[in-house]
């Protein structure tokens, strides 16, 4: 996989990266805790690359007030180190 870069803002991606997995909220032994994380496909504009995040967002607000200061919906942070791949859909 290519590094995550700015110029990768404002491309339509799909990034596959795991995820966290809560256990059900009771008393477990070490053996009946699972130790996978749970594969997520993600698909949006990026917003905003930074050094520990890739952010997507799934809605972008074409009737803002200010076409300069765009607004966002349906966010997406995602640790860097969690991305397994990543693919441009559209420039």
């Amino acid at each position: 996989m290519k590094p995550l870069s700015q110029a990768l803002v404002g491309k339509w991606v799909c990034v596959m990266w795991h995820d966290a997995a809560d256990e059900k909220q009771t008393w477990l032994t070490a053996a009946e805790i699972d130790e996978e994380s749970i594969a997520v496909r993600s698909c949006g504009v990026v917003v905003r690359v930074s050094p520990k995040y890739i952010t997507l967002a799934g809605d972008h607000n074409v009737q803002a007030a200010a076409p300069d200061t765009p607004i966002y919906g349906r966010v997406t942070r995602i640790p860097r180190g969690m991305v397994v791949s990543l693919k441009v859909w559209k420039e």
